[in-house]
């Protein structure tokens, strides 16, 4: 909470919007990215410039992740045959420290762009969605991995949660108090449940007993691919990897218009 007093010195700020991509690292993917999977983000973004190479951001964007199993190439068998796939609307609010490694000032004649570093404290709303008879159906309330079972609670998963965000870019002052910014950023998460997959299957009468049929039809959708539906051994086959946790990114346009005080030119 030390940023809001520092925000309320700010010598000017910044007010404008965010138009870009967003995407996704997890179970479906397996390259660093699969463009594929690309999906519009937007959203808005204050600043408070401090000094020439300090500013407090503050922003709020939406945007979209998602991933198939349809995507498989190098597991190809495995994960055709696995054939889940999700969705996830994701509202991300994030405050950082901005550091512009060369200065910088809107209207300047001197100071006018400059490279720029952030990192800070990100709160983000999700909800993982699978399509089922054409229809997108909520899964964290269904437990398609056991969470509602007795033995693994530990499986459960919130859908607000803390995200630690990085990132890069560039600024450009272009004249009439209006800035320009293009940029990339990173989430690292502290869930493997973006994707709503992450460790083994469970055994699908308790889930069925717990959560009903379309928690069991959408734990093990192999039967949709399949001539009948591929056993599963509880607690030894795998849905997912839980060695590692998911990220999204976000790579996108800042269009910003600067409140200078007044009488100040170039300030």
């Amino acid at each position: 909470m030390i940023v809001f007093p520092m925000m309320l010195n700010a010598q000017y700020w910044e007010i404008g919007g965010y138009l870009g991509a967003s995407n996704y690292n997890g179970e479906f993917s397996e390259k660093p990215i699969e463009i594929n999977q690309t999906h519009i983000a937007y959203g808005g973004i204050v600043r408070a410039n401090l000094s020439r190479h300090i500013a407090i951001r503050g922003s709020i964007i939406k945007g979209m992740i998602s991933g198939t199993d349809q995507n498989a190439v190098k597991y190809y068998h495995r994960r055709w045959t696995r054939n889940l796939s999700f969705r996830n609307p994701i509202v991300d609010i994030t405050i950082a420290p901005e550091l512009n490694i060369l200065g910088f000032r809107t209207n300047h004649y001197t100071y006018w762009q400059s490279p720029y570093i952030f990192a800070g404290v990100t709160v983000y709303k999700m909800n993982p969605q699978a399509l089922y008879d054409d229809k997108w159906v909520n899964l964290q309330p269904l437990g398609t991995e056991g969470q509602f079972i007795k033995g693994y609670e530990d499986r459960r998963y919130n859908l607000t949660q803390f995200a630690i965000p990085f990132g890069f870019g560039w600024k450009f002052s272009i004249g009439s108090n209006i800035n320009i910014g293009i940029e990339a950023s990173a989430r690292k998460t502290f869930t493997d449940y973006l994707d709503d997959c992450s460790a083994s299957y469970v055994d699908l009468k308790g889930l069925y007993y717990r959560n009903g049929q379309i928690a069991v039809n959408l734990s093990n959708r192999t039967g949709e691919v399949n001539n009948e539906r591929i056993d599963k051994v509880p607690d030894v086959d795998m849905r997912g990897s839980p060695e590692s946790k998911d990220w999204y990114y976000f790579l996108g346009v800042t269009v910003s218009y600067s409140l200078l005080p007044r009488g100040c030119i170039g300030y």
